[in-house]
């Protein structure tokens, strides 16, 4: 019936934070601490709640990644110091199909505040796309809660190869490398055929000719039908393009048109 409380409104800590104290100044010893039941207190391991959420150690990527499509990749996730008891732990590895578009987030993975490893496969149609692993601190014992982010490099998602890259002309085959100009009829049609890596989901083709007025019955697709309307030399080219490679591909092949053999 004895017992004395005592609100505690806030600690400083003397020669830091206040002065040195006076002879005047009143003096507690604090020999126990009761919680609100009425049991005796003690501290627990944690974070100090009056110190700021911060990053210690940034979140890193696992190493011997492979970043294709289909990879299972992982990365290990941050560590924090600061927040209350309160405060939750997750990692996740976002992705993006360019650099133009806004990070897709899956669902966070909980982790503790210790490095943990946390696995994600790169889904289908990321290739030449952009993946980073994040961790994120959220204390949710402040109001508004206070989150803190930790990111690893920004790295690179394998892009398609376009090659095979062939082509036939009048159901000829045609060395795209090597070939020599191919002897034709002046306006006689001939059908081009052109094959690539069937996985790439995307390509978008231009047929166009840097000699002469070539007639295209289809320019804009890969397989296209080609009149020559005079005698002289062609070179005509099939540009591709697409977002899942790193770069555009070109097939390029010589005519020599005669108007009679």
């Amino acid at each position: 019936m004895y017992l004395k409380q005592l609100e505690i409104v806030g600690v400083q800590e003397v020669g830091v934070d206040t002065p040195s104290l006076s002879m005047f100044t009143p003096r507690v010893e604090i020999v126990e601490v009761l919680d609100s039941d009425g049991n005796p207190w003690e501290p627990v391991p944690g974070p100090d709640p009056w110190d700021e959420l911060v990053v210690a150690n940034a979140s890193a990527w696992s190493d011997g990644n492979d970043y294709s499509v289909g990879q299972t990749i992982s990365g290990v996730s941050a560590v924090f110091t600061g927040g209350s008891d309160q405060t939750i732990y997750r990692s996740r590895t976002q992705h993006r199909a360019n650099t133009s578009d806004t990070w897709t987030n899956p669902p966070w993975t909980i982790v503790g505040n210790t490095p943990q490893v946390v696995e994600f496969t790169i889904p289908a149609g990321k290739e030449n796309g952009q993946v980073r692993f994040q961790t994120q601190a959220r204390d949710e014992g402040v109001d508004p809660a206070d989150q803190v982010n930790s990111f690893a490099p920004i790295r690179n998602i394998t892009p398609l190869e376009w090659d095979p890259v062939t082509a036939t002309v009048n159901d000829i085959s045609y060395d795209l490398d090597v070939a020599a100009p191919l002897t034709v009829l002046i306006n006689d049609p001939l059908p081009i055929v052109v094959t690539h890596n069937t996985a790439i989901p995307d390509a978008t083709y231009q047929w166009a000719s840097r000699d002469g007025n070539p007639m295209f019955g289809t320019p804009n697709d890969k397989d296209t039908i080609i009149t020559l309307p005079a005698a002289g030399t062609y070179i005509v080219t099939l540009t591709m393009y697409s977002q899942k490679t790193a770069s555009s591909e070109s097939a390029i092949i010589t005519f020599y048109a005669v108007d009679a053999f």
